[in-house]
């Protein structure tokens, strides 16, 4: 009876047994390591373990089982690879013991199949190092708070080491935050999972911190809670940053907007409410594309801005909740966490409308100097065909080709009213009108109104262009000031005559235009170059010093550039790159 009842336990046990003679020889194997190895009784019988093992792995074990018969070992355990018999790596744990019977000595060995576990074992060691290593604090609890476990970043979060705390309630609630607790450890209970909750928590030495805690719940098999886990991110400097920043906007002279990542109004400081009228209440929940920065503002300044793309400097014009147009610069800039990403846009708004009144009368006034320089040529140009008219009017009276003498007479009034014209364009102060234009026509006449000043110089004006060009939106009467301004510069530099050569042609990297005003004058030294623009310096007895700092600017408020080369007794080249679109 005893017999067989070993004989039913060793047959039909759950662990994979097998029953090993002296000499190493399988003498008898279970059904539950049949299966474990894919082979039959028979066949490990007659086949022996090395079949079913990795050579290191058998040579190890015939070496512990050697031992083992010797008697210099009471019984091993080892975990070694076994080869089912369709070809998978298999894992067991081994541990094997000697029996002696009145008939012979054997070795029972018991396999359990730890397979699955040493396939986690490379999860499970990434998720060790996860844990040992993360910034944040991580700590495990029971159902009732007490610490079952925590990582090294919690124990420098709050300067307690695990074996002061283990088994215990972590003492770092003060009074004044203890609902936050309970309400962290009631809502993990009910199985939800809370993330980014900020309260104050203090350290062992008593400080007090800000934290961000993420509570989930750890379920057994059966799905119930049986643990709960923290993860903890010190922020008490990241906090103090906050306040200081929130400072600095709510204190800044100039109007700020602060949106959140998906372009949305979340804040806007005081200085903006007083500047421009609206509310605080009003303006939050505002998406970013929905704000109006100027009638002409393009998609692509707001899309950039929403990319946290820094823009700075960005003139344009911003209507008052009244209506009012104001001109303002516009600086925007990302800003980022601690770890870099994006998670704000702040855009400020300086007020620049008075320094815009100062610079259009600052080219008014050059525009008027320019005007009474051409004052005198003009009156040249103008007599010439008052003469003209007299000598006809009176020639009409005595002869029958009226006809064409009526068509020169016609032809010389509309030449002064084209010179007239083109004088008061100039003088006249006008607001900017950004129009398509063909600077081809704007360029010649230009050289039209200054032809008699050319003549009067000796200088032979030459303009050579691309038939194809780019329309360009430009404000066509500031061009003609810088235009004007750079011909008669190249006059001035020639006084004993010369030639002005004005090449117009396409420019691809700016996909646009690029003029260059080239004379054989006497050339800039290098030493006056550099001051070349500098406010008020000028190298002509009766200048202003004003003339290519305000032409400089015009260019600058088309996007475009200026760019000037010069050599001593060989002539000057004044480059403008100017973009198809502002």
């Amino acid at each position: 009876m005893d017999k067989e009842l070993l004989f039913e336990a060793f047959a039909h046990s759950p662990l994979g047994m097998v029953v090993l003679g002296i000499n190493g020889s399988v003498v008898k194997t279970n059904s539950s390591f049949c299966h474990f190895t894919g082979y039959s009784n028979e066949e490990l019988v007659h086949l022996g373990l090395r079949t079913v093992l990795f050579e290191e792995d058998y040579q190890a074990i015939v070496l512990n089982y050697t031992q083992l018969i010797a008697g210099d070992l009471d019984a091993f355990q080892l975990e070694k690879r076994f080869v089912h018999k369709n070809g998978e790596v298999i894992w067991g744990a081994i541990s094997a013991h000697k029996v002696t019977t009145s008939q012979a000595d054997y070795i029972i060995g018991q396999v359990v199949d730890i397979t699955q576990r040493k396939k986690a074992e490379p999860e499970m060691e990434m998720l060790r190092s996860f844990y040992n290593y993360a910034s944040e604090g991580i700590g495990i609890f029971d159902v009732e708070g007490h610490i079952i476990q925590v990582n090294k970043a919690f124990e420098e979060i709050f300067g307690w080491m695990e074996s002061e705390v283990r088994g215990k309630k972590l003492p770092v609630t003060p009074s004044f935050t203890y609902d936050h607790a309970v309400y962290l450890v009631e809502e993990t209970l009910k199985g939800n999972i809370i993330k980014n909750f900020e309260t104050i928590k203090q350290t062992k030495d008593g400080q007090y911190i800000t934290v961000s805690i993420t509570m989930s719940p750890i379920y057994n098999r059966d799905g119930e809670i049986v643990a709960l886990s923290g993860i903890v991110r010190d922020i008490t400097e990241q906090k103090a940053v906050v306040a200081q920043l929130e400072s600095f906007i709510d204190n800044h002279l100039d109007p700020i907007l602060i949106f959140n990542e998906e372009g949305t109004l979340t804040r806007a400081n005081s200085a903006f409410e007083v500047d421009f009228g609206w509310s605080h209440q009003e303006l939050v929940g505002v998406n970013l594309l929905d704000v109006e920065f100027s009638p002409e503002d393009k998609e692509g300044i707001k899309n950039k801005i929403l990319r946290g793309e820094s823009l700075e400097g960005y003139e344009t014009i911003f209507k008052k909740k009244n209506g009012i147009a104001m001109d303002v610069m516009i600086t925007s800039f990302p800003i980022k966490d601690h770890q870099g990403a994006m998670n704000a846009i702040a855009v400020s708004f300086r007020d620049i409308t008075d320094r815009k009144h100062a610079e259009e009368l600052m080219i008014q006034s050059e525009k008027l100097s320019i005007a009474g320089q051409l004052s005198a040529a003009i009156a040249h140009e103008i007599r010439n065909p008052i003469t003209a008219i007299k000598g006809f009017l009176k020639l009409l009276q005595n002869s029958n080709e009226k006809q064409l003498y009526y068509e020169i007479v016609e032809s010389e009034i509309a030449r002064i009213e084209l010179i007239l014209s083109e004088l008061l364009s100039l003088a006249k102060p006008q607001k900017s009108n950004f129009k398509e234009t063909d600077l081809r026509f704007t360029l010649k006449q230009c050289i039209s109104l200054l032809e008699s000043e050319a003549n009067m110089k000796s200088v032979q004006v030459d303009l050579k262009h691309d038939e194809n060009l780019p329309i360009l939106h430009c404000d066509e009467n500031q061009i003609k000031q810088v235009f004007i301004n750079f011909m008669k510069n190249a006059f001035d530099a020639m006084p004993d005559g010369g030639y002005l050569n004005i090449e117009m042609e396409y420019c691809a990297l700016a996909s646009g235009i690029s003029i260059r005003f080239k004379d054989t004058g006497c050339g800039i030294p290098q030493d006056i170059l550099s001051k070349i623009g500098q406010p008020f310096y000028t190298t002509k007895e009766t200048g202003t010093g004003l003339g290519f700092m305000v032409s400089k600017n015009i260019i600058e408020g088309h996007s475009g550039t200026v760019h000037i080369s010069s050599e001593v007794n060989v002539g000057t080249t004044v480059e403008i790159i100017l973009p198809k679109e502002k």
